[in-house]
């Protein structure tokens, strides 16, 4: 059994239960929340998601947050070089992905 660090959305074993997680960022990501934080891609992150998460959050375990707000799906993708990225705050991912991890409950699916 692999063993993830609480920050990292792999922890959340269920990859439909991570799906939503990754829906819930997302949206809060185009909300127009004032807690968002706002962030420039560098030409020096163009294949380092890391590296941006380290420079928003100060840890490098959010990286799949930072390619799921530039909207690559593998590690080998180039980032979008001068793509602004609304990023939620860490207290906020903290918060929602020991959400899902504890209790694995799914949000009510709304009628449209």
């Amino acid at each position: 059994m692999t063993t993830y660090n609480r920050l990292d959305d792999r922890c959340i074993e269920d990859p439909i239960i991570r799906a939503y997680l990754h829906n819930e960022v997302i949206r809060k990501s185009n909300s127009q929340d004032v807690d968002l934080y706002r962030y420039d891609i560098k030409p020096d992150e163009e294949y380092r998601p890391d590296l941006v998460a380290h420079r928003i959050w100060g840890i490098c375990e959010l990286r799949w947050c930072v390619r799921l707000l530039a909207g690559t799906v593998a590690e080998y993708e180039p980032l979008p070089i001068g793509q602004t990225l609304s990023a939620p705050s860490i207290a906020w991912l903290r918060e929602r992905i020991r959400h899902y991890v504890d209790t694995g409950e799914l949000p009510a699916i709304q009628a449209l």
